[in-house]
């Protein structure tokens, strides 16, 4: 059965695409200043997931300053979206090798039940 994309995993996907952000950033600025933009893209990007659901895509909730989630930040629902596309590719991936990792050991199962019963 396939893996369903939740708040977590949506997350989780949104603080490594800030992540690899921030890294990117820090790196243009200096190279050396990789590991801060990397670990300042993680915390931005961990901030910003607290701020959306799984449901934002379709519906534009008002918090309390009245703006809706799609009047934050260009930044912010594009980092929103790629941590959305990152968990989904991350799920896919993920059952592909399970759905592959099964088969092999069905083959297995029946391989040895072959070499025990063959006449």
């Amino acid at each position: 059965q396939p893996s369903t994309l939740s708040d977590d995993n949506i997350k989780a996907g949104t603080i490594t695409s800030a992540a690899i952000l921030g890294s990117v950033v820090g790196v243009s600025l200096a190279p050396n200043l990789w590991l801060i933009g990397f670990i300042c893209g993680a915390l931005y990007g961990q901030e910003l997931s607290k701020e959306y659901s799984a449901d934002d895509d379709d519906e534009e909730a008002d918090d309390e300053d009245g703006a809706t989630a799609r009047q934050k930040s260009i930044v912010a629902k594009a980092l929103f979206k790629s941590g959305r596309k990152l968990a989904n590719f991350y799920l896919n991936l993920y059952d592909f090798f399970q759905y592959q990792w099964f088969i092999y050991k069905t083959g297995q199962l029946s391989y040895d039940y072959y070499k025990k019963y063959a006449v």
